[in-house]
């Protein structure tokens, strides 16, 4: 079984499999990271997501934020930019090796 889904495997899948749940984790820990500003679960998630694409929208007021849920949001940015490149780095070796 581990196998068939190591063959499945590639760029694309990866790349689909870490935006979508990436964010649902990291909007569930941040939504129970909640401090005195009360911030909606789907708003936790609009932060995530919008974290995880770089795109910069927000739907709160960073100053309502904890410092741990400024952390998260910033983890979540470095950890897209870490597993792109290193997905595309192990991803590539198996290839520069074929021979069709």
């Amino acid at each position: 079984m581990v196998r068939t889904a190591a063959q499945h495997l590639n760029f694309y899948r990866i790349h689909l499999l870490f935006f979508t749940f990436l964010p649902l984790i990291a909007s569930a820990i941040f939504y129970a990271s909640n401090g005195r500003n009360q911030i909606a679960y789907i708003d936790c998630l609009f932060l995530c997501f919008s974290a995880m694409t770089v795109c910069g929208l927000t739907t709160v007021l960073f100053a309502d934020l904890t410092v741990w849920q400024e952390v998260i949001l910033f983890v979540t940015l470095s950890f897209l930019l870490a597993s792109i490149l290193l997905a595309r780095k192990v991803l590539t070796c198996p290839l520069s090796h074929s021979y069709s």
